[in-house]
């Protein structure tokens, strides 16, 4: 008899309570996400003000504005003195736009709004309604944009440590459309010749990063996609980072093969990226992320290692491993 693997939540949902709050735990969020939109943590700043105040500054209903205050006290995000409100600690660091810790920039987190009211229909379907799909894909990350930057910046450190750059003179980066891992790549080893093919959706803002980092002139700028657009040149490593989960296993393959074509013998390729256990029921973040792909591309998902390490092997390429990240993601390499 075949065994079977039981994999068991990490954290279980047992009592009436749990799931009640569960299930209105969506308020919540369209809470922080209304006030987000509406700039109310960045008007309020490191001040005290009234609602109506607030409300005129934001073009607002006083006696609406007043309510969605009232909510933010309750679940931590504001202090109420008297008849003026002011940001917690939490909101000024974070959801003030002046801060340098900002975060707030959530638009991308609120259009999953309207798209998870879909989840019941799209689950019965199978797939989204989405005739030209790499459209839809430059659409994503262009609205993920700034999101993407921030993870990057945790990410990319640890990333680029891991990687053996003795033999490497130069590099193709897919993927790394705010020039973060780049900027990493060229900290460590400042020779390094560096090639970017970034999406046009998303080109002239990634220009104007990589002229504030100062490295503008270190790298040259392939406008295209990789999935559609020819690859050329000779390199000793090519970077996927953090997009095959947008796309499907096949085309996924196929741009293994393509890049394959492209990197010297001896080179290596590295894909960094989200991962799934191998019954796909965690982490929590990862199950949650391919749920979403479901709801904005056909065919993306968050992968397991035995996908990836597949998709690689069916690349061509050899000798592939893998270490987890301290961010939750997966570093694999493989050998040409």
């Amino acid at each position: 008899m075949k065994s079977r693997t039981t994999s068991l939540p990490a954290k279980e949902v047992d009592t009436k309570g749990m799931i009640i709050d569960l299930a209105y735990s969506f308020r919540k969020s369209k809470i922080l996400l209304t006030a987000n939109e509406l700039g109310i943590f960045t008007v309020l700043g490191n001040e005290s003000r009234t609602a109506k105040e607030i409300a005129h500054d934001i073009d607002a209903d006083p006696g609406s504005t007043e309510k969605l205050l009232n909510a933010l006290c309750s679940i931590g995000l504001t202090y109420k003195q008297g008849d003026e409100y002011m940001n917690s600690k939490g909101a000024r660091w974070y959801l003030v736009k002046q801060s340098p810790d900002f975060i707030g920039d959530l638009n991308s987190i609120s259009s999953l709004w309207d798209k998870f009211g879909q989840l019941t229909d799209i689950v019965k379907k199978g797939e989204i309604d989405e005739e030209n799909e790499e459209k839809q894909l430059e659409m994503l990350v262009a609205g993920e944009f700034d999101i993407q930057y921030r993870f990057d910046c945790k990410c990319a450190p640890e990333v680029v440590q891991a990687l053996n750059l003795s033999k490497v003179n130069k590099i193709l980066m897919l993927g790394d459309n705010a020039g973060i891992y780049t900027r990493e790549f060229l900290d460590s080893k400042p020779e390094l010749k560096i090639d970017m093919m970034i999406l046009p959706s998303v080109v002239k803002k990634s220009l104007g990063l990589l002229e504030a980092a100062g490295i503008n002139d270190k790298v040259r700028i392939i406008e295209g996609n990789p999935y559609i657009d020819e690859l050329t040149g000779n390199y000793d490593l090519v970077v996927c980072s953090m997009f095959l989960h947008r796309h499907s296993l096949w085309n996924n393959i196929n741009l293994m093969q393509k890049t394959y074509d492209i990197i010297n013998s001896g080179g290596n390729i590295a894909i960094h990226d989200y991962v799934l256990n191998d019954q796909r029921t965690g982490p929590e973040d990862s199950a949650v992320k391919s749920l979403s792909l479901m709801l904005e591309t056909k065919g993306g998902e968050v992968y397991t290692h035995t996908d990836l390490w597949i998709t690689m092997r069916e690349g061509w390429y050899r000798d592939v491993k893998h270490i987890d990240t301290s961010m939750g993601t997966s570093l694999f390499t493989g050998l040409k």
